[in-house]
């Protein structure tokens, strides 16, 4: 019951991720990551650590699949902290950023 009750809990963290990042727009379309199915639901995975704390792993499919850069993209997105930073404190790619996160009513 126990192993039961632990696979319930990952795979309702991995509906929750999916489910706050599935909305995000392409800037460069004008489509949500989950309409061009560059995310999708089975691609998210949940792995729990002994401490308690989760990780949460997203592979994304890029949307043209012999996209030999894909893997470089995201990588240099997600880890540069900085230029992130940086590029949030431009007041025209903070309001790409958030229509490109927005939710539509």
């Amino acid at each position: 019951m126990a192993d039961q009750t632990e696979t319930e809990s990952l795979q309702n963290i991995s509906l929750t991720a999916f489910d706050a990042i599935r909305f995000v727009k392409d800037p460069e379309k004008d489509s949500t990551l989950e309409d061009l199915e560059v995310l999708q639901e089975d691609k998210v995975k949940v792995t729990k650590f002994a401490s308690g704390k989760y990780l949460v792993d997203v592979e994304f499919v890029p949307t043209i699949p012999h996209c030999s850069l894909a893997t470089l993209i995201v990588n240099k997105q997600i880890n540069d902290k900085e230029r992130v930073a940086a590029a949030l404190e431009n007041p025209n790619l903070l309001k790409l950023v958030e229509s490109c996160i927005s939710e539509e009513d």
